[in-house]
Protein backbone atom coordinates (compact mmCIF):
# COMPACT_ATOMS: atom_id res chain seq x y z
CA UNK A 1 0.00 0.00 0.00
CA UNK A 2 2.97 2.44 0.25
CA UNK A 3 4.19 2.26 -2.98
CA UNK A 4 0.22 2.40 -4.22
CA UNK A 5 0.10 5.61 -2.04
CA UNK A 6 3.28 7.46 -3.06
CA UNK A 7 2.28 6.84 -6.65
CA UNK A 8 -1.12 8.47 -6.07
CA UNK A 9 0.71 11.46 -4.46
CA UNK A 10 2.96 11.72 -7.97
CA UNK A 11 -0.09 11.54 -10.21
CA UNK A 12 -2.27 13.94 -8.38
CA UNK A 13 0.45 16.21 -7.94
CA UNK A 14 1.98 16.11 -11.22
CA UNK A 15 5.57 15.83 -10.59
CA UNK A 16 8.23 14.15 -8.29
CA UNK A 17 9.23 17.13 -6.65
CA UNK A 18 5.72 18.14 -5.73
CA UNK A 19 5.27 14.68 -4.12
CA UNK A 20 8.04 14.54 -2.52
CA UNK A 21 7.62 17.37 -0.72
CA UNK A 22 3.59 16.40 0.02
CA UNK A 23 5.08 13.26 1.72
CA UNK A 24 8.02 14.76 3.90
CA UNK A 25 10.79 12.51 1.66
CA UNK A 26 13.12 12.75 -0.79
CA UNK A 27 12.99 12.60 -4.68
CA UNK A 28 15.12 9.79 -5.33
CA UNK A 29 13.26 6.91 -3.47
CA UNK A 30 10.01 8.28 -5.42
CA UNK A 31 11.92 7.56 -8.60
CA UNK A 32 12.83 4.27 -7.65
CA UNK A 33 9.10 2.96 -6.58
CA UNK A 34 7.87 4.18 -10.24
CA UNK A 35 10.29 2.35 -12.07
CA UNK A 36 9.47 -1.02 -9.47
CA UNK A 37 6.10 -0.75 -10.49
CA UNK A 38 6.41 -0.34 -13.76
CA UNK A 39 8.67 -3.45 -13.90
CA UNK A 40 6.23 -5.80 -11.81
CA UNK A 41 3.39 -4.39 -13.60
CA UNK A 42 4.87 -4.42 -17.02
CA UNK A 43 3.66 -1.65 -18.33
CA UNK A 44 4.75 2.57 -18.69
CA UNK A 45 2.62 4.28 -15.79
CA UNK A 46 3.92 8.34 -16.38
CA UNK A 47 5.61 10.08 -19.33
CA UNK A 48 7.47 13.00 -18.58
CA UNK A 49 6.99 16.53 -19.89
CA UNK A 50 8.93 19.93 -18.84
CA UNK A 51 6.64 20.67 -16.14
CA UNK A 52 6.42 17.18 -14.60
CA UNK A 53 4.95 13.92 -15.64
CA UNK A 54 1.26 12.82 -16.21
CA UNK A 55 -0.02 9.13 -16.09
CA UNK A 56 -0.55 7.01 -19.53
CA UNK A 57 -3.56 5.05 -19.75
CA UNK A 58 -2.09 2.11 -17.60
CA UNK A 59 -1.16 5.08 -15.35
CA UNK A 60 -4.56 6.34 -15.21
CA UNK A 61 -6.51 2.88 -14.62
CA UNK A 62 -3.76 2.46 -11.95
CA UNK A 63 -4.56 5.26 -10.10
CA UNK A 64 -8.26 4.68 -10.03
CA UNK A 65 -7.59 1.05 -8.48
CA UNK A 66 -5.21 2.94 -5.94
CA UNK A 67 -7.75 5.39 -4.67
CA UNK A 68 -10.59 2.73 -4.47
CA UNK A 69 -7.77 0.31 -2.51
CA UNK A 70 -6.93 3.52 -0.55
CA UNK A 71 -10.33 4.58 0.59
CA UNK A 72 -11.27 0.68 1.73
CA UNK A 73 -8.38 0.65 3.96
CA UNK A 74 -9.74 3.88 5.41
CA UNK A 75 -13.31 2.43 6.04
CA UNK A 76 -11.72 -1.40 7.20
CA UNK A 77 -9.54 0.53 9.03
CA UNK A 78 -12.59 2.65 10.92
CA UNK A 79 -14.43 -0.46 11.26
CA UNK A 80 -12.54 -2.52 12.86
CA UNK A 81 -11.47 0.30 15.00
CA UNK A 82 -15.08 0.97 15.86
CA UNK A 83 -14.81 -2.93 16.69
CA UNK A 84 -11.97 -2.66 19.10
CA UNK A 85 -13.94 0.32 20.52
CA UNK A 86 -17.22 -1.46 21.68
CA UNK A 87 -19.26 1.19 19.05
CA UNK A 88 -19.71 -2.05 16.57
CA UNK A 89 -20.11 -5.78 16.94
CA UNK A 90 -22.91 -7.86 18.69
CA UNK A 91 -23.56 -8.40 22.62
CA UNK A 92 -25.49 -11.25 23.53
CA UNK A 93 -27.29 -10.69 26.78
CA UNK A 94 -29.77 -13.12 28.82
CA UNK A 95 -32.62 -12.08 31.44
CA UNK A 96 -34.60 -13.67 33.95
CA UNK A 97 -38.22 -12.92 33.35
CA UNK A 98 -38.83 -11.26 36.92
CA UNK A 99 -36.51 -8.46 34.99
CA UNK A 100 -38.18 -8.35 31.55
CA UNK A 101 -40.68 -5.97 32.31
CA UNK A 102 -39.05 -3.08 33.34
CA UNK A 103 -35.35 -3.48 34.63
CA UNK A 104 -33.71 -5.08 31.90
CA UNK A 105 -35.13 -2.66 28.97
CA UNK A 106 -34.41 0.37 31.00
CA UNK A 107 -30.81 -1.03 31.18
CA UNK A 108 -30.31 -1.72 27.94
CA UNK A 109 -31.83 1.75 26.72
CA UNK A 110 -29.09 3.48 28.29
CA UNK A 111 -26.74 1.02 26.34
CA UNK A 112 -28.29 1.71 22.54
CA UNK A 113 -28.61 5.34 23.50
CA UNK A 114 -24.55 4.87 23.84
CA UNK A 115 -24.08 2.80 21.71
CA UNK A 116 -26.68 2.52 19.02
CA UNK A 117 -24.77 0.34 16.35
CA UNK A 118 -24.38 -2.67 18.24
CA UNK A 119 -26.68 -5.32 17.54
CA UNK A 120 -28.77 -6.68 20.51
CA UNK A 121 -28.80 -10.76 20.78
CA UNK A 122 -31.48 -11.05 23.58
CA UNK A 123 -32.66 -14.35 24.91
CA UNK A 124 -34.64 -15.03 28.14
CA UNK A 125 -33.22 -17.70 30.73
CA UNK A 126 -35.67 -19.43 33.36
CA UNK A 127 -33.88 -18.18 36.14
CA UNK A 128 -30.54 -16.50 37.92
CA UNK A 129 -28.99 -20.17 37.96
CA UNK A 130 -29.48 -20.66 34.49
CA UNK A 131 -28.64 -17.23 33.52
CA UNK A 132 -25.05 -17.45 35.30
CA UNK A 133 -24.77 -20.86 33.59
CA UNK A 134 -25.27 -18.96 30.08
CA UNK A 135 -22.58 -16.63 30.66
CA UNK A 136 -20.27 -19.55 32.20
CA UNK A 137 -20.80 -21.58 29.03
CA UNK A 138 -20.67 -18.34 26.64
CA UNK A 139 -24.24 -19.18 25.01
CA UNK A 140 -24.33 -15.29 26.51
CA UNK A 141 -21.62 -12.56 27.62
CA UNK A 142 -23.76 -10.80 30.11
CA UNK A 143 -26.88 -11.83 32.08
CA UNK A 144 -29.22 -9.38 34.38
CA UNK A 145 -31.06 -11.08 37.18
CA UNK A 146 -31.64 -10.53 40.89
CA UNK A 147 -30.43 -11.53 44.57
CA UNK A 148 -30.72 -10.49 47.85
CA UNK A 149 -27.15 -10.87 48.60
CA UNK A 150 -24.72 -9.07 45.63
CA UNK A 151 -21.45 -9.86 47.93
CA UNK A 152 -22.47 -13.50 48.27
CA UNK A 153 -23.58 -14.01 44.32
CA UNK A 154 -19.86 -12.42 43.46
CA UNK A 155 -18.21 -14.40 45.76
CA UNK A 156 -19.70 -18.08 45.52
CA UNK A 157 -21.44 -18.36 42.50
CA UNK A 158 -19.99 -15.76 39.96
CA UNK A 159 -16.20 -16.71 40.81
CA UNK A 160 -14.46 -15.51 37.64
CA UNK A 161 -17.22 -13.09 36.19
CA UNK A 162 -17.84 -9.66 36.68
CA UNK A 163 -20.94 -8.68 38.70
CA UNK A 164 -22.46 -5.19 38.94
CA UNK A 165 -25.20 -3.55 40.15
CA UNK A 166 -28.11 -2.16 38.54
CA UNK A 167 -30.52 -1.17 41.42
CA UNK A 168 -32.56 -1.96 44.08
CA UNK A 169 -36.32 -3.64 43.35
CA UNK A 170 -38.45 -4.08 46.35
CA UNK A 171 -40.55 -7.01 46.88
CA UNK A 172 -44.20 -7.34 46.75
CA UNK A 173 -46.66 -9.63 48.02
CA UNK A 174 -49.64 -11.12 45.51
CA UNK A 175 -52.27 -12.72 46.93
CA UNK A 176 -55.90 -13.27 44.70
CA UNK A 177 -58.46 -10.73 45.72
CA UNK A 178 -60.22 -12.89 49.01
CA UNK A 179 -57.26 -14.64 49.40
CA UNK A 180 -56.69 -13.20 53.55
CA UNK A 181 -59.10 -11.58 55.79
CA UNK A 182 -57.59 -8.53 55.04
CA UNK A 183 -57.29 -5.94 52.82
CA UNK A 184 -53.39 -5.51 52.67
CA UNK A 185 -52.26 -9.09 53.64
CA UNK A 186 -48.70 -9.56 55.18
CA UNK A 187 -46.68 -13.13 55.49
CA UNK A 188 -48.23 -14.02 58.76
CA UNK A 189 -52.06 -13.34 56.64
CA UNK A 190 -50.91 -15.97 54.19
CA UNK A 191 -49.14 -18.87 56.33
CA UNK A 192 -52.30 -21.35 55.21
CA UNK A 193 -52.40 -20.07 51.34
CA UNK A 194 -50.58 -22.24 48.54
CA UNK A 195 -47.16 -20.01 48.22
CA UNK A 196 -45.80 -20.49 44.51
CA UNK A 197 -42.43 -20.84 43.72
CA UNK A 198 -40.13 -20.62 40.47
CA UNK A 199 -37.84 -23.44 41.37
CA UNK A 200 -34.77 -21.76 42.25
CA UNK A 201 -33.24 -23.52 45.79
CA UNK A 202 -33.17 -21.29 48.88
CA UNK A 203 -29.78 -21.88 49.25
CA UNK A 204 -29.30 -18.92 46.11
CA UNK A 205 -29.56 -15.80 47.17
CA UNK A 206 -32.53 -14.72 45.52
CA UNK A 207 -35.98 -14.77 46.19
CA UNK A 208 -36.69 -18.19 47.83
CA UNK A 209 -34.18 -17.27 50.51
CA UNK A 210 -35.69 -13.74 51.69
CA UNK A 211 -39.24 -16.08 51.65
CA UNK A 212 -38.13 -18.54 53.72
CA UNK A 213 -36.41 -15.77 55.86
CA UNK A 214 -39.80 -14.21 55.78
CA UNK A 215 -41.91 -17.59 57.13
CA UNK A 216 -39.54 -18.18 59.99
CA UNK A 217 -39.95 -14.44 61.27
CA UNK A 218 -43.82 -14.68 60.74
CA UNK A 219 -43.61 -18.37 62.72
CA UNK A 220 -45.59 -20.48 59.65
CA UNK A 221 -44.75 -23.14 57.50
CA UNK A 222 -46.60 -22.52 54.33
CA UNK A 223 -47.65 -25.40 51.65
CA UNK A 224 -45.53 -24.63 48.42
CA UNK A 225 -45.87 -25.20 45.08
CA UNK A 226 -43.18 -25.01 42.69
CA UNK A 227 -43.78 -24.19 38.53
CA UNK A 228 -41.88 -23.76 35.92
CA UNK A 229 -41.86 -20.00 35.16
CA UNK A 230 -42.84 -16.10 36.07
CA UNK A 231 -45.40 -17.06 33.38
CA UNK A 232 -47.05 -19.81 35.20
CA UNK A 233 -46.97 -18.16 38.60
CA UNK A 234 -48.72 -15.08 36.94
CA UNK A 235 -51.47 -17.53 35.20
CA UNK A 236 -51.96 -19.17 38.32
CA UNK A 237 -52.44 -15.63 40.48
CA UNK A 238 -55.13 -14.77 38.06
CA UNK A 239 -56.84 -17.88 38.28
CA UNK A 240 -57.04 -17.38 42.00
CA UNK A 241 -54.62 -20.16 42.76
CA UNK A 242 -51.78 -19.62 45.36
CA UNK A 243 -49.95 -16.40 46.17
CA UNK A 244 -46.26 -15.44 46.17
CA UNK A 245 -43.98 -12.72 46.29
CA UNK A 246 -42.31 -10.83 43.40
CA UNK A 247 -39.88 -8.02 42.50
CA UNK A 248 -42.61 -4.71 42.06
CA UNK A 249 -41.63 -4.52 38.36
CA UNK A 250 -42.68 -7.95 37.44
CA UNK A 251 -46.07 -7.61 39.33
CA UNK A 252 -47.53 -4.94 37.38
CA UNK A 253 -50.32 -5.65 35.10
CA UNK A 254 -51.72 -8.50 37.12
CA UNK A 255 -55.20 -6.88 37.58
CA UNK A 256 -57.83 -5.83 39.84
CA UNK A 257 -58.44 -9.51 40.61
CA UNK A 258 -54.62 -9.67 42.39
CA UNK A 259 -53.96 -7.97 45.71
CA UNK A 260 -50.09 -6.38 46.05
CA UNK A 261 -49.18 -5.64 49.55
CA UNK A 262 -45.44 -4.29 50.77
CA UNK A 263 -43.61 -6.61 51.99
CA UNK A 264 -42.89 -6.26 55.82
CA UNK A 265 -40.45 -4.19 57.37
CA UNK A 266 -37.01 -5.36 57.23
CA UNK A 267 -37.33 -7.51 54.40
CA UNK A 268 -34.57 -8.22 52.48
CA UNK A 269 -35.10 -6.46 49.18
CA UNK A 270 -33.64 -7.63 46.08
CA UNK A 271 -30.96 -6.00 43.92
CA UNK A 272 -30.69 -6.12 40.07
CA UNK A 273 -27.49 -6.93 38.51
CA UNK A 274 -25.40 -7.61 35.52
CA UNK A 275 -22.82 -10.48 35.50
CA UNK A 276 -20.70 -10.87 32.62
CA UNK A 277 -17.77 -12.20 31.21
CA UNK A 278 -15.72 -8.66 30.28
CA UNK A 279 -13.07 -10.02 27.67
CA UNK A 280 -15.20 -8.23 24.38
CA UNK A 281 -15.02 -4.49 24.37
CA UNK A 282 -19.05 -4.31 23.91
CA UNK A 283 -19.30 -6.43 27.32
CA UNK A 284 -16.99 -3.64 28.95
CA UNK A 285 -19.42 -0.75 28.03
CA UNK A 286 -22.27 -2.60 29.32
CA UNK A 287 -20.59 -2.90 33.04
CA UNK A 288 -20.03 0.81 32.58
CA UNK A 289 -23.44 1.58 33.04
CA UNK A 290 -23.38 -0.47 36.68
CA UNK A 291 -22.03 0.40 39.53
CA UNK A 292 -19.66 -2.24 41.48
CA UNK A 293 -19.89 -4.43 43.78
CA UNK A 294 -18.61 -2.93 47.32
Amino acid sequence: MRQLRYFVAIAEEGSLSAAAARLLMTQPPLSAVVAGLEKEIGAQLLVRHPRGVLPTAAGRELLAWARRLERELGEATASVRALADGATGTLRLTSVPSAADRCTPAFLRRYVQRWPDVHLDVTESAGPVAALEAVRQRSAEAAVLFTSDPVELRDRYAAGLEVRLIGPEPLVLMAPNGAAPVDQPGVADLGAALWLLTGTPASFPGLARVLEQEWRRAGVDPPRRTVASLGIARLFLRAGIGVTAMNESAAAGLGDDVVLSPMPEGCAELHAVVVAIPEQRTVRNLLELATPVP
